[in-house]
């Protein structure tokens, strides 16, 4: 009896030491999820930490791209601005120089009729009196239209002077027409029109002295037209030509063409 009692206890033991491993192998598998999920949930804190970081900085990064453009925006609007400072202040000069041109051009008219109207013949012959009346539609119809340029005008003052241009090919102001309409064409941008009417001074007045300037302001025109090749070899042709003219307008010519060149053709 004595050995089956002892043999119960030993069974009873056992089980027990069974029961206090499973328990403790069980708190051991739920420490370890726990700490798998502690892990986790702090790898997971870390990648959001890090993420939110690395927004903050490409923010950042925009920022200041935001105000580079804003910065780069604004030196381009006060370039352009002075450039058309500069492109009306040589238009004003021209406009100035042209009335210069055009009061002395009726000085000299006025002072040859006067001439005529002083001498002994009473009357003109008729082809001289018709010349006369010529001349003086001519000045009329150019100031009418160079003075629509001043007024900005500039659609009315492109017909006005292809319409000047048409009804008095043979006239002395016919370089002058021809020029304004070049310019005229070029700020509206049409250079393929430009680029023509320039052609007509250096191919009918090759020795006006709006020659220099027709010859410079269509090898512009051509720049603009994809001519590459053919604007550069006309604006080295007008270094070549005027690089030694003492004149002022010349030098500041070659000037700006040298200048151009440099820029476009690095």
């Amino acid at each position: 009896m004595t050995l089956v009692r002892n043999f119960k206890a030993s069974i009873m033991l056992a089980f027990s030491c069974l029961a206090v491993i499973d328990c403790w192998a069980q708190a051991e598998v739920s420490s370890s999820q726990s700490l798998a999920d502690i892990a986790r949930q702090k790898s997971e804190q870390q990648a959001a930490k890090d993420q939110s970081r690395a927004n903050a900085q490409l923010f950042y990064q925009l920022q200041i791209l935001q105000d580079e453009m804003m910065r780069m925006r604004g030196q381009l609007e006060e370039q352009e601005h002075a450039i058309n400072q500069l492109k009306q202040q040589r238009l004003d000069d021209y406009l100035s120089f042209d009335q210069r041109l055009t009061a002395l051009s009726d000085q000299a008219s006025t002072g040859s009729n006067s001439d005529v109207a002083q001498s002994p013949a009473k009357t003109l012959p008729a082809s001289t009196a018709t010349v006369a009346a010529s001349n003086s539609n001519e000045q009329d119809d150019y100031k009418a239209a160079f003075e629509l340029v001043r007024q900005k005008q500039s659609e009315q003052a492109k017909a006005a002077f292809i319409a000047f241009n048409q009804q008095y090919p043979n006239s002395v102001l016919l370089p002058n027409s021809y020029y304004w309409l070049g310019r005229l064409q070029a700020q509206s941008d049409e250079h393929s029109q430009a680029s023509a009417s320039f052609a007509e001074i250096l191919a009918q007045f090759p020795d006006d002295k709006r020659a220099a300037d027709a010859a410079y302001y269509q090898a512009l025109s051509k720049f603009q037209l994809g001519e590459q090749s053919a604007a550069k070899q006309q604006l080295q042709d007008v270094i070549e030509r005027y690089q030694f003219d003492q004149a002022a307008a010349k030098q500041s010519l070659v000037t700006k063409a040298r200048e151009f060149l440099r820029l476009n053709y690095p």
